[in-house]
């Protein structure tokens, strides 16, 4: 084909079009990929990228984060910093510094650095600071969420008469409540009223079901507390209340007698509960407490009401048994029924109330501009204990009832930690599959393949 020479020059003014737009976009690329990062993380519940708990973490900082990390080994600094830019993604103010201590060595002793593995990492936010020494997201975000506490809270759990333990490493004990707490920033104490009176620096005291009974002495220290406006968490078990009538009667609540019954056996199944006494909550009345939550599972519960009596408080439920549950009066032996002529109460029964009340005087608000009082009381104590923490969102709601507790309301909305369960379950049958298949359909294929190709180039 013969081609003029206009078409020829055609062509090549085309061509040369043609390289300076693909170079122009080539230019263009480069620069928006230097000054821009999008990622996409595809894997199973976005394991890659932050959480939304970590997210809406980062969203309550109002100031400038400093991260100051302190490595002697240089290669591990582009890991630091992919790490890190997963949080300036969201807050663009956090800063990042590498420090070598044996250089800024003064820096590293204003900072309080303790080498561990070579790496050390310090927070700084508003004149508080966090040392960490790894950069996990679960490590980073403990740290963040201490130091977006206002500052120490105290956790004071009254002793002495049989009461869940907050050191108490067995089943029935709450010591891993305590560690959760503790690294979120909680200072966790125990004070018994018959050998030491109440310090007047408590600010959130917890009574967790004594099974003996507190001398008037005792009742009136926690009395007197509560009358400064002063915030208390309350669980107490099926039974008498051990001389703690008068906290019920200052609250204008009455704990009922029996147990919760569960009767949704197509729920109960869904969520391997084997005893219709523990009671799954999975539809939450609108509080800040029980934002975001998925369900909680609360074993022996008893019920509360609120007399009517008086109007002191802002009463509002935050946990109740659904439809087809009862208070059930009698024992829980043989087949259990509802039996309204034995006192059987009927459901949903509320097991859970926050109560609010402003604070008077001015003199009484505390920390944080504080100007109301608050408590939470809880017909179960064993939804905290070591056994049953993990179970739901169980340890969700703990954080939350102690930080609406400590007034820190910011922390409120921030979405529960839930791990995605990646545990393969297997029947027998695909294991046997698997293990056939590994074991000695593998094996012969790679054998039967070698063989073949031997075959054939020994033919040729």
């Amino acid at each position: 084909m013969h081609l003029s020479t206009k078409t020829r020059r055609q062509l090549q003014f085309q061509k040369i079009v043609f390289l300076i737009l693909f170079s122009t976009i080539i230019g263009l690329l480069a620069w928006l990929s230097n000054h821009y990062s999008t990622q996409i993380d595809l894997t199973s519940n976005h394991r890659n990228s932050l959480s939304r708990t970590s997210v809406d973490l980062l969203n309550t900082f109002d100031g400038k984060i400093i991260f100051n990390a302190y490595i002697r080994n240089q290669t591990t600094r582009q890991a630091v910093k992919e790490i890190l830019q997963r949080y300036q993604q969201i807050k663009p103010d956090i800063e990042l510094h590498f420090y070598n201590p044996d250089i800024a060595f003064k820096q590293a002793e204003a900072d309080n650095v303790v080498l561990k593995n070579n790496i050390a990492f310090v927070i700084h936010y508003k004149n508080r600071q966090q040392n960490i020494y790894s950069l996990s997201e679960n490590t980073i975000t403990n740290a963040l969420y201490r130091l977006s506490l206002q500052g120490k809270q105290s956790i004071v759990f009254i002793t002495g008469h049989n009461e869940r333990n907050p050191f108490d490493k067995s089943s029935r004990g709450y010591s891993k409540l305590s560690k959760i707490l503790e690294k979120r920033g909680f200072n966790i104490d125990t004070v018994n009223l018959l050998v030491h009176p109440l310090s007047g620096h408590t600010r959130l005291l917890v009574i967790a079901s004594p099974e003996k009974q507190l001398g008037k002495g005792e009742v009136a220290q926690i009395l007197t507390y509560l009358k400064r406006g002063h915030n208390l968490l309350w669980l107490m078990d099926v039974g008498p209340l051990q001389g703690l009538k008068p906290l019920s009667t200052m609250m204008d609540i009455k704990f009922l007698p029996g147990v919760i019954i569960d009767n949704n056996t197509n729920l109960r199944r869904t969520l391997n509960i084997q005893h219709p006494a523990i009671i799954p909550v999975i539809d939450y009345p609108e509080h800040p407490i029980t934002h975001q939550l998925n369900y909680t599972l609360f074993p022996i519960a008893r019920g509360i009401r609120t007399t009517g009596m008086q109007n002191r408080w802002e009463q509002t439920p935050i946990l109740r048994s659904l439809p087809k549950s009862w208070v059930e009066t009698s024992n829980l032996t043989g087949k259990i029924t509802f039996d309204p002529d034995k006192g059987d109460i009927a459901g949903p029964v509320t097991f859970g109330l926050a109560l609010e009340r402003k604070i008077k005087s001015a003199q009484k608000a505390t920390r944080n501009s504080k100007t109301s009082q608050r408590l939470v009381v809880i017909g179960d104590t064993d939804f905290l204990a070591n056994s049953y923490i993990g179970a739901g969102d169980n340890i969700a709601l703990a954080t939350k009832i102690f930080n609406w507790l400590n007034n820190d309301d910011k922390l409120l909305k921030i979405a529960p930690i839930r791990h995605t369960d990646l545990k393969l379950d297997l029947n027998d049958t695909w294991i046997s599959v698997i293990g056939f298949g590994f074991y000695l359909v593998l094996p012969l294929t790679l054998l039967v393949a070698g063989f073949t190709l031997w075959y054939k180039r020994n033919k040729r």
